[in-house]
């Protein structure tokens, strides 16, 4: 008999404490344990203080103006210099600046000059030690701006403290030149800005290209130059010509939509037709253009002027003659 009591009571034991390890589990309590008093007591977790939409947007603002600051804070992985134009000028596909030139340095209160070379840790010619005139010849590193871009990676320490020190750099200090400066230093999102801006115009001409209706895709053609026949002779694919106008509307893309669909190069189209059908004679009257049936004339071509433009000026000119001319040309086209 007490050999079973002994058990049940060890059984009650074993379930109630297995019972109040459930209990603690779900409650999730902070637990004392009060036999080793060393241990630290788990703390009640923190309530969050109510905050309103406004609290919590102005502080989303602060932390956006925090991050944008660092942001500007910390040093670009790419400098991007410009060349500085006038007005209007295109920049060239590769162009070059010095690469050698006395500054003024302002740590040294005096003139020394700068070189670029191939192995040189330093900018001054006074550091380059150990190179020989031949080597020196050899190695000087060409500064090479592309599409009026020169992109220099914050690593390339040499050339970065070459063109902020150059007299070229229109923001050096002291600079000992009279001549306009050549080149600025630009933020890269503006610069990536005027690229996507650029892109987007180049595919809408592209765009346009491809999806204009053959007779106007070769009106704009005609005028841009794109022959109608291969170097055999041979009359071009509509598909053929339709690939070099979307070529032409890429390449330049402000002359292909200033020109597409205007007047101009619609009237030079059909002036064009005239004369290569051989509806207008250009040498039956020496610098006159006339009618190859009557010898009537049409207009003058002054001296040194193509045919095509002389002809093309004249239907333009908005006189009745011009009107006259025009109307007689499309109705001898469309027959």
């Amino acid at each position: 008999m007490c050999l079973q009591r002994g058990f049940l009571l060890y059984l009650y034991q074993i379930i109630t404490m297995s019972k109040e390890k459930q209990i603690k589990q779900e409650v999730q309590l902070p637990i004392l344990d009060a036999i080793d008093d060393t241990k630290p007591v788990a703390q009640k977790p923190q309530i969050k203080e109510f905050e309103d939409d406004d609290t919590v947007q102005l502080k989303r603002m602060a932390q956006k103006v925090q991050e944008k600051v660092k942001a500007q804070q910390r040093e670009p992985e790419m400098y991007v210099f410009k060349l500085l134009l006038d007005g209007g000028q295109k920049p060239k596909a590769y162009e070059s600046v010095v690469n050698e030139m006395p500054v003024f340095d302002t740590a040294s209160n005096s003139v020394r000059t700068i070189r670029l070379i191939r192995g040189a840790s330093s900018i001054w010619m006074d550091e380059q030690e150990g190179f020989t005139p031949q080597y020196i010849q050899r190695n000087k590193q060409d500064i090479v701006f592309n599409n009026g871009y020169l992109r220099v990676p914050r690593t390339n320490r040499t050339l970065l403290n070459f063109l902020l020190n150059s007299d070229d750099y229109d923001k050096k200090e002291s600079r000992m030149r009279n001549k306009r400066a050549k080149f600025t230093l630009v933020n890269s999102t503006e610069v990536e800005s005027e690229e996507l801006k650029k892109e987007e115009k180049r595919l809408r001409a592209i765009n346009y290209a491809m999806n204009a209706s053959v007779e106007d895709m070769l009106i704009h053609a005609e005028y841009l130059g794109i022959g109608m026949t291969n170097e055999f002779g041979e009359q071009k694919t509509m598909a053929k010509v339709r690939v070099e106008y979307a070529n032409k509307a890429g390449a330049n893309p402000d002359h292909f939509m200033n020109s597409a669909g205007t007047t101009v190069s619609k009237v030079q189209y059909f002036v064009k037709k005239a004369l290569a059908d051989g509806h207008i004679d250009t040498t039956a009257k020496k610098g006159y253009a006339t009618w190859s049936n009557s010898d009537v004339v049409i207009c003058e071509i002054p001296f040194g002027k193509k045919a095509v433009e002389a002809v093309t000026e004249f239907s333009m000119s908005k006189t009745k003659e011009a009107t006259q001319f025009m109307d007689r040309v499309k109705a001898i086209l469309s027959a």
